[in-house]
């Protein structure tokens, strides 16, 4: 029996974190390089998973998501 996750036939380890949905200090106002610096400093740390915490993803994480090799939950 398989475990784990795999993607396209490959075991892939996902290491993610669950991500408020705000910005720190800019609330909840979408900033999209601002949005793109948290995930660059993600990546840099080893992430490659995102799950965001109480409300909808917004379109544009979810996009930088797509754009940066991210797996999201949105």
């Amino acid at each position: 029996m398989r475990k784990g996750f795999f993607l396209n036939g490959k075991h892939l380890k996902i290491y993610g974190v669950c991500n408020h949905h705000d910005l720190g200090c800019l609330c909840a106002v979408i900033n999209e390089r601002a949005l793109e610096h948290q995930l660059e400093i993600l990546k840099d740390m080893g992430c490659n998973g995102i799950k965001t915490s109480h409300n909808p993803s917004a379109p544009e994480l979810l996009d930088l998501c797509d754009k940066m090799g991210f797996y999201s939950n949105g």
